[in-house]
């Protein structure tokens, strides 16, 4: 019998962009001039670029702010990004870096900023403003930008919702080559929305996610051949996809791929390759496969089997609505097996 696949949707994590209606707030900031002087230390309006006195904690950040402050738009992305990495963040600085160089039409300056205003780093918290930030990122090129742009469109978070916008908004990041976006766009396709399904055009979007190594790509792509959507079902191809999502660190590819080394399905039974699996994802926080695990431990083909170690397993999925899990669950509290390893036949 099949393990059971759940599609995810979209990815609603940050990063974004392309041209699209619905955000018409104006610029979070007056432009500055691009030959802004380099001057004392002001707040976080202020288009004067200096560190403070005795900041010595970025060692290549004065000569990157005088590149910044003649026009060179990535010094500025650079030392905002710095200042962004230092613990504790100082985002007040970075925020001004970035302000600086979006003014100057750098877009991946734009997103950086756009993604502090989502966020309330360093600026207040303005998801309109955001949103024109992601526009603006997109429409010059930053494909970090065009994803976000589209997942806000598509949530209705500071602009839209409007998922034709959105569509077009991950249409242009995968066509920049960034693998989320590219993900997003199979998500779009596959789904049919902002655009007639289109499960063909799903496939390649999810394989050149993959490709991009971005992991949900991954885990997407061998959801579609499992089930056979965008043609015939391709079983191991969908194992493939999901150890490579597992690689790249996706738990619901981990879960998956367990899954189908444990009951056979598409590769033959491997033990030791379903634990390893199951493992990984459930530790991950992956539901099913914490639910694979709770079956290994509890129906074990040498006979033995681990109740304590299959009720945490199982309790784990349950707890992230799993029903096969909590039925699982309640079956072992009903028999009143939570202890020790005992016999399968006791």
């Amino acid at each position: 019998m099949r393990f059971r696949v759940i599609a995810q949707g979209l990815t609603m994590w940050a990063v974004a962009g392309l041209a699209g209606t619905g955000c018409d707030r104006p610029d979070p900031a007056a432009p500055s001039a691009p030959n802004a002087t380099v001057g004392a230390d002001a707040g976080p309006e202020s288009g004067r670029l200096r560190l403070p006195e005795g900041d010595d904690v970025l060692p290549d950040a004065r000569a990157l702010m005088a590149a910044c402050a003649v026009g060179t738009w990535t010094a500025c992305e650079e030392v905002g990004r710095r200042y962004g990495a230092l613990e504790p963040p100082r985002w007040i600085l970075a925020a001004r870096f970035w302000r600086h160089a979006c003014d100057g039409g750098h877009g991946e300056s734009c997103w950086r900023l756009g993604s502090s205003y989502e966020q309330g780093h360093g600026v207040p918290a303005d998801a309109k403003a955001g949103c024109d930030l992601q526009r603006r990122a997109c429409d010059r090129g930053a494909p970090a930008g065009c994803t976000e742009y589209g997942v806000m469109l598509l949530k209705g978070n500071g602009c839209g919702p409007d998922p034709e916008a959105a569509f077009k908004a991950s249409r242009r990041a995968c066509e920049l080559g960034e693998g989320v976006g590219c993900k997003n766009l199979g998500v779009l396709y596959r789904d049919g929305r902002g655009t007639p399904r289109r499960l063909g055009r799903a496939s390649a979007a999810l394989e050149k996610s993959c490709a991009a190594k971005h992991a949900d790509g991954c885990t997407q792509l061998g959801i579609m051949q499992y089930v056979g959507k965008g043609g015939t079902e391709d079983l191991v191809a969908a194992r493939t996809s999901f150890e490579r999502a597992c690689s790249l660190g996706g738990a619901r590819g981990c879960g998956n791929a367990g899954g189908m080394y444990l009951r056979g399905v598409g590769t033959p039974k491997h033990a030791g390759k379903a634990l390893a699996y199951s493992q990984r994802g459930c530790g991950a926080g992956d539901a099913v496969g914490c639910y694979n695990l709770g079956l290994i431990h509890r129906y074990r083909a040498d006979g033995e089997r681990d109740e304590a170690q299959a009720h945490s397993a199982f309790s784990k999925a349950c707890r992230s609505a799993h029903k096969q899990a909590c039925d699982e669950l309640r079956k072992g509290k009903s028999q009143g097996a939570r202890g020790a390893p005992v016999k399968a036949s006791d």
